[in-house]
């Protein structure tokens, strides 16, 4: 990732970096930094052509509520990352549907 296209004051030091375009959909989304956060350390991942999605749906709520870890808030965000690590945009959509028309689509939990 070119440092042209990262966000300089990024808080991920997990290995993944902040686009500018991902910042400003998460500025006009009002999607904090800890939503994507909770999102990528808990969020099921879905590999597609050319991208990793992150997501947390109702099953992610519901198992980690279980684990009383209140995820009820950030239900529908997903984050999408070019295979490099790069965040590139973020949005909140509860509607799977367009994951399920990409090909070779593998389906991964997170730990």
């Amino acid at each position: 990732m070119s440092s042209t296209h990262a966000h300089q004051d990024s808080p991920y030091s997990n290995g993944f970096g902040l686009t500018r375009h991902a910042k400003t959909r998460m500025d006009s989304r009002r999607i904090s930094d800890d939503a994507v956060l909770a999102v990528l350390n808990f969020g099921r991942i879905v590999h597609i052509p050319g991208a990793v999605v992150y997501f947390v749906g109702r099953r992610e709520v519901s198992k980690y509520a279980r684990q009383r870890i209140d995820l009820s808030g950030y239900e529908g965000i997903q984050v999408i990352c070019s295979l490099d690590g790069a965040i590139v945009t973020v949005f909140r959509c509860n509607d799977l549907k367009w994951l399920r028309s990409r090909q070779r689509v593998r389906y991964f939990k997170a730990s």
